[in-house]
């Protein structure tokens, strides 16, 4: 790896340790009496039913002895996810490696990608690795435990026309679209000792981030419109239609003409911006703000040749 790869990359797992360290606003949160719900993680909603408030232990006058460097993990939540794949989005197109992606790799290989968590591995303070960790189980949308509530929201899954793992022709529009089922609220409810803590979310917007260096952040108001190989439209008046989601890669992938290469496939992501809310016992609804749920995809594009032949007699 060159020296200028090398500090490329350096500074993007630097950009990445920004996420974990630079102080954050603090999360969404209500309480209300007996109850309190908050996000957490990467859009997990945590409603409780609380019990007596306990008195808190005075704080010791002992002196705690400096420990040696630690490394630990830390999860990028989703918005981080979004921002960091723009950024690396720039990089590639300066035809640098991007050994940052590396981790990603395994789970980058079928037509669905896992649902998990991109975490950061800091040691004493400085960022050092990432790795992807599957979830372990299918999302649900309630589990309720106890007196708590965990209401997850769903990672979208989209349908793609040109079809995942098809190379999409330099220009053409690419559909994306949630099925209804995807673009419903999530409502869940929780009751314990006569207190009725209620909670729900509601899908407002989509952002794609094709991966394609000279594209932007691509939003879309709705769960998009399939593209309808039936239709006596062609697929460009589709694509203008009113709900259409789509976006255009307007570079191929691989070897260019100049001899230099790019990278074999353009890394995205799709977002789903969810608003939020709880109550308890039919009071007012209190905002948790809003929580953007992502899935990053990789889709090749190349440029479309035809071949025009002629018959003389």
């Amino acid at each position: 790896m060159s020296s200028v790869v090398r500090r490329s990359a350096v500074t993007l797992l630097t950009v990445v340790g920004v996420l974990v360290l630079w102080p954050s606003a603090p999360a969404d949160a209500a309480r209300d009496a007996g109850a309190s719900s908050r996000v957490v993680g990467r859009g997990d909603i945590v409603t409780s039913i609380l019990g007596p408030a306990r008195p808190r232990p005075r704080p010791s006058e002992r002196r705690v002895p400096m420990l040696a460097p630690r490394c630990t993990w830390a999860t990028l939540d989703d918005a981080s996810i979004e921002w960091l794949v723009a950024v690396l989005a720039v990089r590639s197109g300066w035809n640098l490696d991007l050994p940052l992606l590396d981790p990603l790799a395994p789970y980058l290989e079928g037509d669905e990608l896992p649902d998990g968590d991109l975490e950061v591995q800091t040691c004493d303070g400085e960022p050092v690795d990432l790795r992807f960790v599957p979830s372990p189980e299918p999302l649900i949308t309630s589990e309720v435990l106890l007196r708590r509530m965990i209401t997850r929201l769903p990672a979208p899954e989209p349908v793609t026309s040109p079809p995942a793992g098809a190379v999409v022709p330099v220009g053409h529009p690419v559909f994306l679209s949630l099925p209804v089922e995807q673009w419903q609220p999530v409502r869940s409810e929780l009751s314990h000792d006569g207190i009725t803590a209620e909670v729900e979310a509601v899908p407002l917007s989509m952002r794609v981030v094709s991966g394609d260096p000279t594209a932007t952040v691509h939003t879309c108001l709705g769960p998009g419109r399939a593209f309808d190989p039936a239709s006596s439209l062609p697929p460009t008046r589709q694509a203008d239609t009113p709900g259409a989601c789509v976006v255009r890669y307007a570079r191929a992938n691989g070897l260019r003409p100049d001899g230099t290469r790019r990278p074999p496939t353009w890394i995205g992501s799709i977002t789903v911006i969810w608003s939020a809310r709880w109550r308890t016992d039919d009071g007012e609804w209190r905002s948790l703000g809003s929580i953007p749920r992502t899935r990053l995809f990789q889709r090749e594009a190349g440029e479309l040749s035809t071949v025009i032949e002629t018959t003389r007699r």
